[in-house]
Parts: C-alpha cells; structure tokens; sequence
C-alpha cells in the first residue's frame, strides 16, 4: 500500500456508532452497512450505560436494543437530546404502542422498528441514517393522538420511507404529478373507505337535476356549528332549510 494513502487512511476520523444488546438480526445488518474502516461500533448491555457512554463521548448513530420496551427508548431520547441533540436514533423495541409511535415521531427519533421486523428495512434505514445530510427539519408533528395524526414533512423519497417505517401498517398512498401549467395529487387511503351517499357535502354526490345541493348542507352544518344546536337557528330560515333538504334527499 503506497505510504501516503496509508497515511491518509489514517487521518479519516471514525465514525461512531452505540448499540445496544444487538440480536443477531441487528448485528447481521450492522455488518453489511457500517464498514469497520469507517465506523467504530461501541457495544452498550442496556439504556443505563447508553446514557454513560453519551455523557462522555459523542456517537453519529445509537440503536436501543429490543429488550427495552417503545416508552423506555424514548424516554432515553429525550434525556440524550439534552446532551447530544442532533444524534441519530433508530429505536428498535419488542413492545410498543400506537401513543410510542407518536411519541417518538415528536421526540424526533430517526426510525421506530417494532418486532417482528423485515431485516431488510431495517438495513435500508440504517444505510440512510448513515448516509443521509443534515436532517432534524425533515418530519414535523404539527398535532397527533393514537388515533389522528397531522405531520409536516420534507417532499422527498426518503424522508417518506423514514415516515412510512414509524408504522408500516398505517400509510396513506400519495401520487403527485406536476407540469408547467397543472399539479395532480391523487390519495389512496387503504382504510374501510366509504359511500358516496353518505357525504352530502360533496360536490361529487349531487343528482344531475340538482347541482348545487351540497352547498345547502353545507350552510345547514355550518349554521348548526355556529348555533351549536339546530333548534338555535333562525325561526324563518330553520323550516325552509329542513324542507329543501328533505326534498333534496327524496
């Protein structure tokens, strides 16, 4: 090896990674993606002595290892973001809930990988974690519960896949084309769906003789709301409104 590029080799700082008790799945994809030429892979038994090791010496990457449960790896985040704020931490976790997923999108972990999980998306996060620029302003949670959550993320590819990984079994498919004069978005929601028949709000169910018909529910909800109760409305405007809605539906 010529002297000067063994010289060179040598000046290029580690990169540094914190593993927490990796199973097999994990240390076979840490061995396919972190090369011992650019990574030092430090070894952590449990989430105490992550916290040691983190107040001592900082780490590009740390995975939690499966034997803590979702609430206890982000509990770990939050401290660790006091002292380390921009690490990445791909949470890995044998029990997890629907309020972990959230909280973690809010603590800003890298990835979520509840068991069982594929090898292969795991390997294909961690490739990303370790490849990709600057990425705290990627994923935004504006406002979430377990049941509804309303996120701002970066527009492209592999801020989705991180996005879609927190729960690959929740997704809402989106396809968007742009050209110089029309932008199309098309949403598929892979949920139970819905009839037609019943959002009367919608332009798109109106009877061909009455094509103005939404617009009537939608001031009778809007006045409803304001009124907070239909028996509140205007004595003149309630009958009328209760009559041409009755006859719309006919």
């Amino acid at each position: 090896m010529d002297p000067a590029a063994h010289l060179q080799t040598q000046l290029i700082p580690l990169r540094s990674a914190l593993i927490v008790d990796a199973v097999s799945q994990v240390s076979a994809a840490l061995c396919g993606v972190l090369s011992r030429e650019e990574w030092n892979i430090v070894h952590a038994p449990d989430n105490r002595s992550v916290l040691r090791l983190v107040e001592t010496r900082p780490f590009d990457l740390i995975i939690t290892g499966t034997g803590s449960t979702g609430k206890e790896d982000i509990d770990l985040l939050r401290i660790i973001r006091r002292v380390r704020p921009h690490v990445r931490l791909i949470i890995l976790t044998d029990e997890s809930t629907p309020a972990d997923v959230v909280a973690a999108i809010r603590e800003r972990a890298f990835s979520y990988f509840s068991t069982p999980f594929s090898t292969a998306s795991f390997a294909e996060m961690l490739r990303c974690a370790t490849t990709e620029p600057p990425w705290d302003d990627g994923i935004e949670l504006v406002s979430a519960t377990p049941e509804w959550i309303s996120i701002i993320a970066r527009c492209d590819k592999k801020t989705a896949d991180r996005l879609v990984q927190f729960d690959p079994n929740q997704y809402v498919e989106v396809a968007y084309v742009r050209t110089s004069d029309l932008v199309m978005c098309r949403i598929k929601d892979p949920g139970q769906g819905f009839s037609l028949g019943e959002i009367h709000h919608a332009a798109v169910n109106n009877p061909s003789y009455d094509p103005i018909r939404h617009i009537l529910f939608r001031a009778f909800f809007v006045m409803c709301v304001r009124a907070h109760t239909f028996a509140a409305l205007s004595a003149d405007f309630a009958p009328l409104l209760r009559h041409r809605l009755a006859s719309s539906l006919r």
